[in-house]
């Protein structure tokens, strides 16, 4: 009897581990680009069993920018994304038939930016007219340029952009063929840095701190699928949320968990880098008094106008057609 009843036990196991499998949902999701540390803020909530205990299974895939993540979440080909947001609403407005949209922000303020070295006498934004710039075609940074210069009183019309790949910029701004590049300075500062250029030589210009107040990085899922599967994004936000705010509390774990996934990380530069992030884009004080991806409709509607005014867009796709807030965890769940 004591047999039965241990085999009877077996069987109730295996039962339950196999009920409990197939309730759990398989959903793949696209970063924005290759690992580094501050994607711990979603492999931490992968580690820490957050998806788990969500139902979940998400298999996290290196990415290729944010325009490529924005495709593949539109095809199909991924259930969630990581893309700049600016970005999504070009998108949207060409692809009314096919639009993408934000579910949870991750930097609540953009990276985006310009860089120039201080030897160049480039202090504020008016510094650039007249200036050479080199940028990658295409890119946010470009795009929202024409309005950055207006806002800031200069001339887009002056500047002498100088196309190049995004890995090619950077280079040219050390050899002094550009005045300046745009940029998200947790890259191009640690470039820089690693050509013997000190961080006190480096001038920043946030477009965020001049004028243009945008929201950066997004959870993006296309919405199609947001339709049909409103409790699974309620899911994966929830436990993305958990997984930022232990990210927030410890960036060495961050970066450890970042790092399993590509070994040839350098943990004590990604730490100086989630650590600059956080800072400035990440744990804002907007984002400290009303918790991760907090983001008023006033707010949105100017980041689609920015957008529209400098994409020429004549119908801009609208506020909920560009970030669903209706997804997050209540304001207390979401405080670093």
């Amino acid at each position: 009897m004591r047999r039965l009843g241990a085999i009877g036990a077996g069987i109730a196991i295996l039962i339950a581990a196999a009920g409990s499998a197939a309730a759990e949902t398989r959903v793949k999701f696209v970063l924005d680009w290759a690992f580094q540390g501050i994607h711990g803020m979603f492999t931490l909530a992968e580690d820490n069993g957050h998806f788990a205990k969500e139902g979940l299974a998400v298999k996290i895939d290196r990415g290729y920018g944010s325009g490529d993540a924005i495709a593949k979440v539109a095809s199909g080909a991924y259930e969630f994304g990581l893309a700049d947001i600016p970005t999504l609403i070009s998108f949207n407005a060409k692809n009314p038939n096919n639009k993408v949209v934000a579910i949870l922000a991750q930097y609540d303020k953009t990276e985006t930016s310009i860089v120039a070295l201080k030897k160049s006498g480039i202090k504020t934004p008016k510094d650039l007219a007249g200036r050479t710039i080199a940028a990658p075609a295409g890119t946010s940074a470009r795009l929202l340029f024409p309005i950055f210069a207006s806002v800031n009183g200069f001339d887009a019309q002056s500047i002498k952009w100088v196309t190049v790949k995004p890995d090619v910029k950077d280079s040219l701004l050390l050899r002094g063929e550009a005045d300046a590049v745009t940029a998200f300075p947790s890259t191009t500062l640690f470039f820089l840095q690693s050509q013997g250029v000190p961080a006190e030589d480096a001038v920043v210009l946030r477009f965020a701190d001049h004028g243009l107040d945008l929201v950066g990085n997004g959870v993006i899922v296309s919405a199609e699928y947001a339709a049909r599967n409103p409790d699974v994004l309620k899911a994966f936000v929830r436990a993305s949320v958990k997984g930022f705010r232990d990210a927030a509390a410890d960036i060495k774990k961050a970066v450890a968990s970042a790092k399993k996934r590509d070994n040839l990380m350098r943990e004590d530069i990604e730490e100086r880098r989630v650590a600059m992030l956080m800072r400035s884009s990440v744990l804002t004080p907007n984002v400290r008094a009303n918790g991760f991806s907090h983001i008023d409709e006033a707010r949105l509607a100017r980041m689609i106008g920015f957008v529209a005014k400098a994409s020429e867009i004549a119908d801009p796709p609208k506020p909920g057609d560009v970030y669903r807030g209706d997804y997050l965890p209540p304001a207390e769940e979401r405080k670093p």
